[in-house]
């Protein structure tokens, strides 16, 4: 149940009003993306998936989309609304200073069944003016169609616990057109000559028409020339549908993988 406002208020005094003085319990929102596990995250949380919907992440948090539920003997409260109520408080005068009475961070946990889509973070200026725009024409945070669901930018750290392989930035230019060169299909070829003209101005409408390309014609033109990309796939790519999207990123474009 939700606490009453007296409720809440006899609460915060009694583990310290000035700071926090002992840890919270929170109860976390899983999102159902339909890359995720059926079965890790229920695992992992003692929870039932009686329907096998995937499960994807579970924030841990106070972003508005989903905020941790902070669970006290006489109810709960979202965690967004404690900090909003208390934030010297539970974040510190520190926190505070540096990055404003918001939890700075959202922390996730994930499980993946198969390959993420591709991401293209703003910086933090282009975070901000993006929803402070989406917010005026009022689209709903939750809407497929937002493309700004906070205001922050999205620097990430990643910790894996199991096998996992990410793909971040770009070969220069010259090796792309290398690469693509290497293959002598007219649309490849194509696509590197735009790219040599173009340089760095030519990069979205490559990677537009690159990961729209037909996958079996790019499995036969990318991968065979590039010996790397074909012993990452023989040694860790799972045989899905995904590992071909996979490898021929990692072959023509992406700059590192880990």
């Amino acid at each position: 149940m939700k606490m009453k406002e007296e409720t809440f208020q006899a609460v915060w005094q009694a583990i310290g009003s000035e700071s926090l003085q002992q840890p919270l319990w929170l109860k976390n929102s899983l999102q159902h993306y339909e890359w995720g596990t059926t079965d890790v995250l229920p695992w992992l949380l003692g929870i039932a998936n009686p329907e096998q919907q995937p499960q994807a992440e579970v924030w841990v948090g106070a972003h508005p989309k989903a905020p941790s539920e902070v669970i006290f003997p006489e109810g709960s409260v979202m965690l967004d609304k404690l900090i909003d109520s208390q934030p010297h408080a539970v974040l510190g005068a520190h926190s505070i200073t540096r990055f404003g009475p918001k939890l700075p961070f959202l922390f996730k946990i994930l499980s993946a069944r198969k390959a993420l889509s591709i991401q293209v973070h703003p910086d933090l200026a282009q975070a901000q003016a993006g929803f402070a725009h989406e917010e005026a024409v009022g689209i709903p945070i939750t809407a497929p169609e937002r493309n700004y669901p906070d205001a922050n930018h999205k620097p990430e750290l990643l910790y894996a616990l199991t096998p996992f392989y990410g793909l971040i930035g770009f070969r220069p230019i010259d090796e792309i057109v290398r690469l693509l060169t290497l293959a002598g299909e007219q649309q490849l070829l194509q696509w590197a000559e735009h790219l040599q003209k173009g340089r760095e101005s030519a990069l979205v409408p490559f990677i537009a028409g690159f990961c729209c390309y037909h996958t079996k014609r790019l499995h036969i033109y990318c991968l065979p020339y590039h010996p790397a990309c074909n012993s990452i796939r023989n040694r860790h790519l799972p045989r899905s549908s995904d590992w071909r999207m996979n490898t021929r990123l990692i072959a023509v474009f992406s700059l590192h993988w880990y």
